[in-house]
């Protein structure tokens, strides 16, 4: 006669065993397993109660409590592995309100795992394959290739959608910065994108692309276009905008951008092309007559600092050959760059009395002989 047997454990769990007796010794026929909650419990019971049943063909006098009757025994599972639905769910939830449920879900798997463990192509396809359960082969990643390069146009329409409903957007400002992508390889494309440039990740040995990104003001993405690796930054930054311009008709736009973007050609074609612009400039490239002029309008030699501070946040505007240029005065920059100056100046002048040599001193040159 088969009967069950629970005993606590050196971990503190309760294995639940099957046991017979033969001539007053306990012998154990078989362990069923170790439980840490009471369903647990409930459920290696009627595992034991289920194993005893089909060996002697006689149900238990007493059945388990009704709870045990929809518990699952233990001996009938098959251990398959976890997956992380939360996070593909809410992606995929993200994915629909942007409308890009019916593009291609092949290709929005491959954003998701990019966005959650960045990898190569092969390695994002056993990733899926690990965290969510979606299998793809490697020839559905080489077949799929060409075709997602087709779906730039519809994904941006919908972004662009997606920010006029949500966020307002009317297409009267934009802002517009480059970025630079490497791929871990040494061997360039002879005429494709991939070459070697100035690189933003230090990778100056390695083939690259540059990406020109447009964004709305709140940093969210409306366009891109891609140029070789090789491209000066200022080179991408007409044809991205006026090519944005020209595919949704916009007739007022402003666009946002760092000092590189603007060269005189640029500006040329951003006045041929009806586009305004609002960039940083550089102080040091402007002529010595329109530093001059700005001296004028915001500070004096003659003033002191009580007065110099008064004027803190005062602006002025001239115009350029490139534009019209805004200035304001900031008291907290002027105190830092005349400290500056004061160091060099003192270096210069002790360089100049001991006759010493010139090292890395800016403001002063020293003349052969």
């Amino acid at each position: 006669m088969y009967s069950t047997r629970t005993t606590k454990t050196a971990s503190g769990a309760t294995a639940v065993q099957i046991v017979k007796y033969e001539r007053r010794k306990r012998i154990v026929v078989k362990h069923i397993g170790s439980a840490h909650t009471t369903d647990e419990l409930l459920a290696l019971k009627q595992t034991a109660f289920n194993w005893i049943e089909k060996e002697s063909h006689q149900p238990p006098l007493f059945p388990l409590q009704k709870s045990a009757q929809n518990l699952i025994p233990i001996d009938k599972c098959q251990y398959l592995g976890f997956r992380y639905n939360f996070i593909y769910e809410i992606f995929s939830k993200i994915f629909h309100l942007f409308c890009l449920d019916g593009i291609n879900r092949f290709l929005l798997d491959l954003i998701l795992i990019r966005i959650v463990q960045p990898a190569s192509k092969l390695e994002s396809l056993e990733l899926l394959s690990e965290f969510f359960g979606k299998t793809y082969k490697r020839t559905d990643l080489y077949r799929s290739i060409p075709t997602l390069v087709a779906l730039k146009d519809i994904v941006e329409e919908k972004f662009v959608t997606f920010a006029k409903k949500h966020l307002d957007f009317d297409f009267s400002i934009v802002f517009y910065d480059v970025t630079t992508l490497y791929f871990e390889s040494f061997k360039e494309d002879k005429e494709e994108f991939r070459k070697p440039g100035f690189s933003k990740d230090n990778k100056t040995n390695q083939p690259q692309i540059v990406i020109g990104l447009i964004v709305t003001k709140e940093g969210f993405p409306v366009s891109y276009d891609v140029f070789a690796g090789n491209t000066f930054e200022g080179k991408t930054f007409i044809p991205t905008i006026t090519k944005f311009k020209n595919t949704y008709g916009i007739k007022n736009l402003t666009i946002v951008a760092d000092a590189a973007m603007i060269s005189y050609p640029n500006v040329q074609s951003l006045i041929a092309n009806n586009l305004s612009y609002i960039v940083g400039g550089r102080l040091a490239s402007l002529k010595q007559k329109e530093i001059e002029e700005i001296n004028q309008k915001l500070s004096s030699k003659e003033e002191n600092l009580k007065k110099l501070k008064e004027k803190d946040g005062l602006s002025t505007r001239i115009e350029t050959d490139r534009g019209t240029l805004i200035c304001d005065f900031s008291f907290k920059r002027y105190m830092k760059d005349k400290r500056e100056m004061d160091k060099q100046i003192t270096k210069a002048k002790k360089l100049l009395k001991e006759n010493g040599g010139v090292k890395r001193t800016k403001f002063i040159t020293r003349a052969h002989g």
